[in-house]
């Protein structure tokens, strides 16, 4: 690499253009990140020293080869793409604020506008100094055109800007971006820019799983290629993960694909060093392949989007229940093992190794699994099990839904394996922690609800849960326990009897009021399990214990298993 310090508004003389390659990061500062940088331009105006200058770090790019000489020269941006779009926004502001006769120190406003474009290249695509990705494009353009409507991070930095330069003026930031330098570093043709983004990276503010994964898949491809990829593949993983604004439900994506790949429990932290192994061992690397890869993780979002309602429901109405239930239920250590099951029911080329009606079957015995092991608080160590059942060995197409089930079957003598019968009913009955799982136990009353109710069951949307007996006693709650108030009131609050679904258009009775008092609502609610509350004449531990046995007996029929997933009973 060559280097060179340079003032920051240097790098805008001539006629250059500076891209940000689609393997590059979105814009991605905050208001936090505006400021300080502004903040610093203020601090250095004001400068005892006015021949001091301040670095801002470095700038790294890279020309393509083979540009004719008398044109617009384009720099591909490497490392900077935040400073470089965040200054051009200041630049605009600044301007903005000036009318054609007005000067800020020794700049006029045609000065300031000459840094942000190209004269004579109002036709050529070469007319902005600074072209950014797709999204980040059309707002600074609009931007630039006095048309600042977007909702993404570049018109947000636009509005932070805008607000700083009313307060400090353009004159006094104008000063000290004149004493704002960089070291700006060309990237040579044998120099990995790749390896250079990621290593100035890991100092800076580190690169999110799918940024990097998004750039070892795009890099390496010529510019036509790099649009073509990203309009056709990422743009679609985007959407169907809706991931516009933020890269974490992309992470997640990835985390979950690889560890469908690998059998290994991989942090999202850890995921990008998981694939750079993995497409190593596998012979994605050749960029042919890559185009391939590209191809079928865009497809595989589209099945996670599945799961995860962010591309819709699954058409299937029998695997859609299931996955209902389990977005209800708040838990996706499934995700692995189910984006396997979708991919064999709806591979992006072949044919499917599944049907309809046995996958749904296989997404019906996962419902059941994670809800009985939450019954009893053995949900811990699921990730490792659905990680290594994801990658176990291709199942058997004649009998999938039977080769899947035997494999949770066998399972019975682990800690993650399905509960018995008798040990459903003796978590609802022993289980103190479960009313920390505020999701979880929403999910299993409004499902016991829904198979009591049938179709004239509430809408879920207002519902939540509520304590019949209170967290802290008051005396009228005392006098309802008795003597043993205090122990009753200490071994029951946390579980399940202890529970009433409430909510809707009944409202609710107030935490905190008596059991006389709430009882009379409760005979008032639609739901049949809160009206049978109040058909309680007191509420006591054997009161308690009788709910426990209706609630185990209703939860087993509703999620059967026993030896293996049946249909509910009734």
């Amino acid at each position: 690499m060559q280097a060179e310090e340079i003032g920051f508004l240097d790098l805008f003389n001539g006629k250059v253009q500076y891209s940000i390659p689609k393997w590059q990061r979105r814009y991605s500062w905050d208001e936090a990140d505006v400021t300080r940088l502004i903040e610093d331009l203020v601090s250095i105006s004001h400068a005892a020293n006015q021949d001091r200058v301040h670095y801002g770090g470095s700038l790294i790019t890279f020309s393509p080869p083979g540009q004719p000489s008398g044109v617009v020269g384009t720099e591909r941006v490497v490392d900077g793409q935040q400073r470089l779009t965040t200054v051009s926004l200041l630049l605009s502001c600044i301007a903005g604020s000036m009318s054609d006769g007005d000067q800020s120190g020794e700049w006029t406003r045609q000065d300031i506008l000459d840094l942000l474009r190209n004269r004579g290249e109002e036709s050529s695509g070469k007319q902005r100094k600074l072209r950014l990705q797709d999204g980040d494009e059309e707002e600074y353009v609009g931007i630039l055109n006095g048309k600042p409507t977007g909702d993404g991070a570049v018109t947000d930095a636009w509005r932070v800007v805008r607000q700083l330069v009313d307060r400090y003026g353009s004159e006094r930031l104008m000063a000290g971006l004149e004493r704002f330098r960089v070291v700006s570093l060309g990237v040579e043709k044998l120099d990995d820019p790749q390896q250079i983004f990621e290593s100035l990276n890991a100092t800076g503010r580190p690169l999110e799983v799918s940024e990097k994964i998004k750039n070892w898949l795009l890099m390496g491809h010529p510019d036509h290629v790099q649009q073509e990829l990203y309009e056709r593949y990422w743009l679609n993983i985007e959407n169907a993960l809706a991931a516009k604004q933020s890269t974490l439900p992309i992470d997640l994506f990835l985390r979950d694909f690889m560890r469908w790949r690998t059998g290994k429990v991989c942090a999202i932290q850890q995921t990008y060093e998981e694939f750079r192994r993995w497409v190593t061992r596998e012979g994605w690397e050749a960029p042919a392949r890559r185009k391939q890869l590209f191809a079928d993780l865009a497809h595989l979002a589209g099945l996670f989007g599945k799961l995860t309602r962010s591309n819709g429901s699954h058409p299937e109405a029998a695997i859609e229940s299931s996955l209902q239930h389990l977005r209800a239920m708040d838990i996706d250590t499934h995700r692995p093992f189910t984006l396997r099951l979708l991919h064999e029911l709806s591979p992006s080329s072949g044919e499917a190794i599944s049907t309809l009606e046995e996958t749904a079957k296989v997404f019906r015995a996962v419902s059941i699994w994670i809800t009985r092991l939450w019954l009893v608080d053995k949900i811990r160590g699921l990730n490792v099990t659905f990680a290594r059942m994801a990658a176990s060995d291709p199942v058997n197409p004649q009998a999938y839904a039977d080769d899947w089930i035997n494999r949770i079957r066998a399972l019975h003598r682990q800690d993650v394996g399905v509960p018995n019968d008798a040990s459903v009913a003796h978590g609802i009955r022993s289980r103190r922690s479960v009313y920390f799982g505020k999701k979880q136990r929403l999910a299993v009353f409004c499902a016991l609800m829904e198979a009591d109710e049938g179709n004239d069951a509430p809408s879920r949307k207002d519902l939540w849960t509520e304590r019949v007996m209170p967290m802290t006693l008051t005396d009228a709650w005392r006098e309802t326990l008795g003597p043993e108030a205090e122990e009753v009131h200490v071994a029951w609050r946390y579980r399940l009897a202890n529970l009433a679904l409430v909510g809707g258009a009944n409202g609710a009775p107030g935490k905190y009021q008596s059991f006389d008092k709430k009882k009379e609502w409760y005979r008032r609610s639609p739901i049949g399990l809160t009206k049978r509350l109040g058909e309680q004449t007191c509420w006591n531990e054997s009161v308690l214990v009788r709910i426990s046995d209706d609630l185990a007996e209703r939860a087993i029929a509703v999620w059967p298993w026993e030896h293996g997933p049946m249909e509910p009973k009734g």
